[in-house]
Protein backbone atom coordinates (compact mmCIF):
# COMPACT_ATOMS: atom_id res chain seq x y z
CA UNK A 1 0.00 0.00 0.00
CA UNK A 2 1.28 3.77 -0.19
CA UNK A 3 2.40 5.37 2.58
CA UNK A 4 0.12 8.51 1.42
CA UNK A 5 -3.24 6.41 0.91
CA UNK A 6 -6.30 7.40 2.87
CA UNK A 7 -7.88 4.03 1.96
CA UNK A 8 -7.74 0.95 0.28
CA UNK A 9 -10.53 -0.58 -2.09
CA UNK A 10 -10.54 -4.37 -2.95
CA UNK A 11 -12.38 -5.46 -5.69
CA UNK A 12 -13.54 -9.25 -6.60
CA UNK A 13 -14.26 -9.81 -10.35
CA UNK A 14 -16.93 -11.75 -10.66
CA UNK A 15 -17.30 -11.39 -14.47
CA UNK A 16 -14.78 -10.04 -17.35
CA UNK A 17 -16.49 -9.28 -20.74
CA UNK A 18 -14.40 -8.50 -24.10
CA UNK A 19 -16.32 -6.58 -26.49
CA UNK A 20 -13.68 -6.21 -29.80
CA UNK A 21 -15.45 -3.28 -30.41
CA UNK A 22 -16.40 -1.12 -27.78
CA UNK A 23 -14.54 1.76 -27.58
CA UNK A 24 -11.91 1.52 -24.44
CA UNK A 25 -13.66 4.51 -22.88
CA UNK A 26 -16.22 6.59 -22.22
CA UNK A 27 -15.36 9.42 -19.83
CA UNK A 28 -16.03 13.41 -19.05
CA UNK A 29 -13.82 15.80 -16.86
CA UNK A 30 -15.85 17.41 -14.58
CA UNK A 31 -13.10 18.41 -12.21
CA UNK A 32 -9.96 17.79 -9.92
CA UNK A 33 -10.98 16.12 -6.84
CA UNK A 34 -11.48 18.54 -4.00
CA UNK A 35 -9.96 15.41 -1.50
CA UNK A 36 -6.73 15.46 -3.76
CA UNK A 37 -5.03 18.20 -2.02
CA UNK A 38 -1.98 17.96 -4.01
CA UNK A 39 -4.17 18.96 -7.51
CA UNK A 40 -6.86 21.16 -6.12
CA UNK A 41 -5.57 24.08 -7.81
CA UNK A 42 -4.37 23.12 -10.93
CA UNK A 43 -5.72 23.71 -14.17
CA UNK A 44 -6.88 20.70 -16.75
CA UNK A 45 -3.54 19.37 -18.63
CA UNK A 46 -4.14 19.98 -22.70
CA UNK A 47 -4.41 16.51 -23.17
CA UNK A 48 -7.37 16.62 -20.80
CA UNK A 49 -9.24 19.55 -22.17
CA UNK A 50 -8.41 18.17 -25.41
CA UNK A 51 -9.70 14.29 -24.58
CA UNK A 52 -13.00 15.74 -22.69
CA UNK A 53 -13.71 17.80 -25.62
CA UNK A 54 -13.36 14.62 -28.71
CA UNK A 55 -15.21 12.02 -26.64
CA UNK A 56 -18.22 11.89 -26.36
CA UNK A 57 -19.91 11.05 -22.80
CA UNK A 58 -22.33 8.08 -22.76
CA UNK A 59 -25.18 10.31 -23.18
CA UNK A 60 -23.08 11.22 -26.62
CA UNK A 61 -23.00 14.66 -25.92
CA UNK A 62 -20.09 16.78 -26.16
CA UNK A 63 -18.36 16.48 -22.52
CA UNK A 64 -17.70 20.37 -21.55
CA UNK A 65 -14.39 20.93 -19.29
CA UNK A 66 -14.61 23.94 -16.38
CA UNK A 67 -11.92 26.50 -16.18
CA UNK A 68 -11.37 26.26 -12.49
CA UNK A 69 -11.69 23.94 -9.67
CA UNK A 70 -13.85 23.81 -6.85
CA UNK A 71 -13.73 26.83 -4.22
CA UNK A 72 -11.51 25.27 -1.55
CA UNK A 73 -12.31 27.41 1.81
CA UNK A 74 -8.34 27.01 2.74
CA UNK A 75 -5.20 25.02 2.10
CA UNK A 76 -4.29 22.43 4.48
CA UNK A 77 -2.12 23.72 6.89
CA UNK A 78 -1.13 23.23 10.48
CA UNK A 79 -3.33 24.95 12.70
CA UNK A 80 -2.50 25.34 16.88
CA UNK A 81 -4.50 24.71 19.73
CA UNK A 82 -5.23 27.89 21.88
CA UNK A 83 -7.87 26.63 24.27
CA UNK A 84 -9.97 23.49 25.85
CA UNK A 85 -12.86 23.72 27.30
CA UNK A 86 -14.58 20.58 28.97
CA UNK A 87 -18.28 20.75 28.19
CA UNK A 88 -18.76 17.58 30.47
CA UNK A 89 -17.18 14.36 31.19
CA UNK A 90 -17.00 12.98 27.61
CA UNK A 91 -17.17 15.75 25.46
CA UNK A 92 -14.56 18.93 25.03
CA UNK A 93 -14.29 22.14 22.97
CA UNK A 94 -11.19 22.09 21.00
CA UNK A 95 -10.08 26.07 19.79
CA UNK A 96 -7.25 26.20 17.20
CA UNK A 97 -5.54 29.25 15.20
CA UNK A 98 -5.45 29.37 11.78
CA UNK A 99 -3.26 30.83 9.48
CA UNK A 100 -5.76 31.69 7.28
CA UNK A 101 -9.45 32.41 8.22
CA UNK A 102 -11.08 29.36 7.42
CA UNK A 103 -14.47 31.05 6.52
CA UNK A 104 -16.25 28.17 6.65
CA UNK A 105 -19.90 28.42 6.84
CA UNK A 106 -22.16 27.31 10.12
CA UNK A 107 -22.99 23.46 9.95
CA UNK A 108 -19.70 22.55 7.64
CA UNK A 109 -16.86 19.98 9.07
CA UNK A 110 -13.46 20.17 8.61
CA UNK A 111 -10.85 17.37 7.94
CA UNK A 112 -8.10 16.70 10.42
CA UNK A 113 -4.82 14.58 9.86
CA UNK A 114 -3.36 13.54 13.05
CA UNK A 115 -0.19 11.64 14.05
CA UNK A 116 -0.79 9.09 16.55
CA UNK A 117 1.97 6.72 18.04
CA UNK A 118 3.68 7.05 14.58
CA UNK A 119 0.45 6.53 12.58
CA UNK A 120 -1.62 9.07 10.23
CA UNK A 121 -5.07 9.29 11.21
CA UNK A 122 -7.69 10.84 8.74
CA UNK A 123 -10.42 12.22 10.85
CA UNK A 124 -13.78 14.59 10.29
CA UNK A 125 -15.46 16.61 12.62
CA UNK A 126 -18.00 19.20 12.56
CA UNK A 127 -16.72 22.76 12.85
CA UNK A 128 -18.46 23.60 15.81
CA UNK A 129 -17.75 27.49 15.59
CA UNK A 130 -18.50 30.64 13.28
CA UNK A 131 -16.36 33.29 12.06
CA UNK A 132 -17.26 36.67 13.71
CA UNK A 133 -15.70 38.12 10.72
CA UNK A 134 -13.43 37.86 7.10
CA UNK A 135 -10.28 38.19 9.15
CA UNK A 136 -10.96 35.50 12.25
CA UNK A 137 -8.35 32.92 12.28
CA UNK A 138 -9.98 30.79 14.38
CA UNK A 139 -11.84 27.33 14.18
CA UNK A 140 -13.26 25.30 17.03
CA UNK A 141 -14.65 21.55 16.76
CA UNK A 142 -16.57 19.74 19.68
CA UNK A 143 -15.81 16.20 20.39
CA UNK A 144 -16.73 13.52 22.36
CA UNK A 145 -14.77 10.64 23.69
CA UNK A 146 -15.85 6.98 22.23
CA UNK A 147 -15.17 3.69 23.97
CA UNK A 148 -12.57 2.66 20.77
CA UNK A 149 -12.25 6.01 19.29
CA UNK A 150 -8.58 6.09 18.55
CA UNK A 151 -8.52 9.59 17.37
CA UNK A 152 -10.85 10.99 20.03
CA UNK A 153 -9.41 9.48 22.95
CA UNK A 154 -5.97 10.70 21.85
CA UNK A 155 -7.24 14.49 21.33
CA UNK A 156 -8.84 14.11 24.68
CA UNK A 157 -5.83 12.74 26.35
CA UNK A 158 -2.91 14.07 24.29
CA UNK A 159 -3.63 17.20 22.95
CA UNK A 160 -2.80 19.96 24.47
CA UNK A 161 -2.61 23.98 24.42
CA UNK A 162 0.23 25.19 22.06
CA UNK A 163 0.30 21.40 20.44
CA UNK A 164 -0.60 21.87 16.55
CA UNK A 165 -2.32 19.14 14.01
CA UNK A 166 -2.72 19.51 11.02
CA UNK A 167 -5.99 20.87 8.96
CA UNK A 168 -6.83 19.25 5.66
CA UNK A 169 -10.03 20.79 4.42
CA UNK A 170 -13.18 22.46 5.20
CA UNK A 171 -16.53 21.20 3.24
CA UNK A 172 -19.78 20.29 3.58
CA UNK A 173 -23.41 21.26 2.23
CA UNK A 174 -25.37 20.57 5.15
CA UNK A 175 -26.21 24.36 5.70
CA UNK A 176 -28.88 26.47 6.01
CA UNK A 177 -26.68 29.21 4.77
CA UNK A 178 -24.80 29.91 1.16
CA UNK A 179 -21.95 31.98 -0.43
CA UNK A 180 -24.23 33.55 -3.02
CA UNK A 181 -27.20 34.50 -0.25
CA UNK A 182 -26.31 34.31 3.67
CA UNK A 183 -30.24 34.24 4.07
CA UNK A 184 -31.63 30.71 2.63
CA UNK A 185 -34.87 30.22 4.60
CA UNK A 186 -37.18 32.44 7.19
CA UNK A 187 -37.79 29.16 9.21
CA UNK A 188 -36.19 26.40 10.91
CA UNK A 189 -36.48 23.44 12.50
CA UNK A 190 -33.51 21.88 13.94
CA UNK A 191 -33.31 18.54 15.42
CA UNK A 192 -30.64 17.37 17.47
CA UNK A 193 -29.79 13.92 18.63
CA UNK A 194 -26.14 13.91 21.53
CA UNK A 195 -23.46 14.92 19.97
CA UNK A 196 -25.35 15.82 16.74
CA UNK A 197 -25.98 19.16 18.27
CA UNK A 198 -22.58 20.29 16.86
CA UNK A 199 -23.69 21.36 13.57
CA UNK A 200 -27.10 22.78 14.16
CA UNK A 201 -24.97 24.89 17.68
CA UNK A 202 -23.28 26.26 15.21
CA UNK A 203 -26.24 27.04 12.34
CA UNK A 204 -27.43 28.90 15.61
CA UNK A 205 -24.48 30.73 16.36
CA UNK A 206 -24.40 31.59 12.99
CA UNK A 207 -27.99 33.50 12.59
CA UNK A 208 -27.16 35.27 15.75
CA UNK A 209 -23.50 36.57 15.09
CA UNK A 210 -25.22 37.49 11.73
CA UNK A 211 -28.34 39.01 12.97
CA UNK A 212 -30.15 36.90 10.44
CA UNK A 213 -33.63 37.58 11.04
CA UNK A 214 -34.84 33.51 10.97
CA UNK A 215 -37.84 32.14 13.22
CA UNK A 216 -36.00 28.99 14.33
CA UNK A 217 -36.89 26.41 17.11
CA UNK A 218 -34.46 23.86 18.46
CA UNK A 219 -35.23 20.64 19.91
CA UNK A 220 -32.07 18.96 21.66
CA UNK A 221 -32.95 15.11 22.59
CA UNK A 222 -30.19 14.21 25.22
CA UNK A 223 -29.39 10.74 27.48
CA UNK A 224 -29.30 13.03 30.64
CA UNK A 225 -29.19 16.64 31.63
CA UNK A 226 -25.46 16.44 32.11
CA UNK A 227 -25.57 15.36 27.99
CA UNK A 228 -27.13 18.67 27.05
CA UNK A 229 -23.86 20.64 25.83
CA UNK A 230 -23.84 24.45 25.82
CA UNK A 231 -27.10 24.36 27.82
CA UNK A 232 -26.17 27.90 29.27
CA UNK A 233 -25.57 29.76 25.77
CA UNK A 234 -28.73 27.97 23.89
CA UNK A 235 -30.82 29.35 27.26
CA UNK A 236 -29.57 32.63 26.51
CA UNK A 237 -30.44 32.57 23.10
CA UNK A 238 -34.11 31.62 23.78
CA UNK A 239 -34.30 35.06 25.25
CA UNK A 240 -33.88 36.79 21.66
CA UNK A 241 -36.89 36.84 19.58
CA UNK A 242 -37.84 34.57 17.48
CA UNK A 243 -35.56 31.35 18.67
CA UNK A 244 -37.69 28.58 20.39
CA UNK A 245 -35.46 26.10 22.59
CA UNK A 246 -36.78 22.43 23.88
CA UNK A 247 -35.08 20.10 25.62
CA UNK A 248 -35.79 16.19 26.44
CA UNK A 249 -33.84 13.60 28.17
CA UNK A 250 -34.21 9.91 27.81
CA UNK A 251 -32.69 8.67 31.27
CA UNK A 252 -34.42 11.22 33.57
CA UNK A 253 -32.71 11.67 36.86
CA UNK A 254 -35.63 12.79 39.94
CA UNK A 255 -33.67 16.65 39.69
CA UNK A 256 -34.89 16.80 35.75
CA UNK A 257 -38.20 18.62 35.42
CA UNK A 258 -38.41 19.02 31.53
CA UNK A 259 -39.51 16.81 28.75
CA UNK A 260 -38.56 13.43 28.88
CA UNK A 261 -38.61 10.27 25.89
CA UNK A 262 -37.67 10.42 22.41
CA UNK A 263 -38.73 13.49 19.97
CA UNK A 264 -42.23 12.82 19.53
CA UNK A 265 -44.59 14.10 17.65
CA UNK A 266 -46.12 16.55 20.33
CA UNK A 267 -42.79 17.74 20.60
CA UNK A 268 -42.34 18.67 17.62
CA UNK A 269 -46.03 20.37 16.53
CA UNK A 270 -45.30 22.44 20.01
CA UNK A 271 -41.94 23.57 18.73
CA UNK A 272 -43.03 24.20 14.78
CA UNK A 273 -47.10 24.10 14.74
CA UNK A 274 -46.23 25.21 11.10
CA UNK A 275 -43.88 22.28 10.44
CA UNK A 276 -44.70 22.29 6.67
CA UNK A 277 -43.53 25.68 6.25
CA UNK A 278 -40.22 25.42 7.81
CA UNK A 279 -36.91 23.81 6.13
CA UNK A 280 -35.79 20.98 9.07
CA UNK A 281 -32.10 20.38 9.83
CA UNK A 282 -31.38 17.39 11.60
CA UNK A 283 -28.69 15.41 12.96
CA UNK A 284 -27.79 12.26 15.40
CA UNK A 285 -27.25 8.94 15.26
CA UNK A 286 -28.55 6.79 12.59
CA UNK A 287 -31.55 4.95 14.58
CA UNK A 288 -32.49 8.97 15.43
CA UNK A 289 -32.12 10.25 11.96
CA UNK A 290 -34.25 6.98 10.29
CA UNK A 291 -37.07 7.52 13.29
CA UNK A 292 -37.34 11.30 12.79
CA UNK A 293 -37.77 10.76 9.30
CA UNK A 294 -40.81 8.51 9.66
CA UNK A 295 -42.66 10.82 11.88
CA UNK A 296 -42.30 14.16 10.03
CA UNK A 297 -43.12 12.18 6.87
CA UNK A 298 -46.35 11.52 8.80
CA UNK A 299 -46.87 14.66 10.30
CA UNK A 300 -46.68 16.26 6.77
CA UNK A 301 -43.20 17.55 5.83
CA UNK A 302 -42.35 18.15 2.69
CA UNK A 303 -39.60 16.00 1.70
CA UNK A 304 -37.59 18.89 0.07
CA UNK A 305 -37.86 20.49 3.27
CA UNK A 306 -35.49 18.02 4.82
CA UNK A 307 -31.69 18.47 5.20
CA UNK A 308 -29.81 15.69 7.41
CA UNK A 309 -26.22 15.01 8.41
CA UNK A 310 -25.60 11.31 9.93
CA UNK A 311 -23.37 10.82 13.00
CA UNK A 312 -22.35 6.99 12.93
CA UNK A 313 -20.99 6.04 16.92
Amino acid sequence: MLDDAERVIRFKIREIVFRPRASPFRWEFIQYSPFNYDVQQQQPTQAETQAAATYPDIHGETASVPTTATHVPLRPQMIRCIDIREENKFVKTFKFETKTPPNNLPGQFATFELNIQGKRIIRTWTVSSVPKSDSDCSLAITVKRLPHGIASNWLHDELHIADEIKLKLIDGEFSPFSRDSPERFQRLLLLAGGIGITPLMSMMRGLFVNNIPCDVSLIFSARSAEDIIFRQELDEMATRQNCMIHYTVTQPDSTWRGCTGRINAEMIMTAAPDLKRRVVFMCGPPLFLKDMSVLLAQLGLPSENLRLERFDF
